[in-house]
């Protein structure tokens, strides 16, 4: 059992890097195996095929910054986690570039069998959820639609996001900054 979970994890490690550094659709089966320096053989007996190793990688990219990113913020006030969740997660993903592109990638482009993505803005549910109570936390401050201000928020991060992988020269740190100022100023009573 030990030795399939760390075969397992070697295999979605492999898959994450392979993907980052090659794309989504150059990230094959052999170029996985190739990567983990695992029989490609083994893929299959890991995972029923390319689509639910790709959603191994992206679940364990996004669990993976909820642990370094979001847990470290439990213990702050409300309008603090508001900023701090926007710069903890830029941090990360500076730090974790590889994990961002390749979860990019594979929500991008993974598909389902009859052709229509696999993830959709319906996947991000429980994170809007998450961030709409944050924001209820807040809400005295002054009156605004938490589901609004949450889906705002995902939409700019995902989208700063991508304009860093498009552009990897950008400061993604000042960017961030301006924009965890844009939020707060946004909840803040005048």
């Amino acid at each position: 059992m030990f030795i399939e979970q760390a075969c397992r994890r070697q295999i979605i490690e492999a898959a994450v890097t392979t993907v980052a550094r090659m794309g989504f659709r150059n990230a094959s089966l052999g170029a996985i195996a190739h990567m983990s320096a695992i029989s490609k053989g083994v893929n299959p007996y890991q995972f029923s095929g390319k689509e639910e190793l790709m959603e191994a990688c992206v679940d364990r990219v996004y669990a993976s910054i909820a642990e370094r990113a979001i847990s470290q913020l439990e213990q702050l006030t409300p309008l603090e986690f508001v900023r701090e969740h926007i710069l903890a997660v830029a941090r990360d993903d500076l730090a974790h570039r590889e994990d961002l592109v390749a979860g990019t990638e594979i929500v991008t482009h993974l598909r389902r069998k009859d052709g229509r993505r696999r993830y959709s803005m319906a996947d991000n549910e429980g994170l809007y959820r998450t961030l709409e109570q944050k924001y209820e936390a807040v809400s005295a401050m002054r009156v605004f639609d938490h589901r609004v201000m949450a889906v705002t928020v995902q939409s700019a991060l995902d989208s700063m996001f991508g304009y860093w992988i498009t552009f990897p020269e950008h400061d993604l740190i000042a960017h961030t900054e301006q924009l965890a100022n844009l939020v707060v100023a946004a909840i803040r009573v005048p």
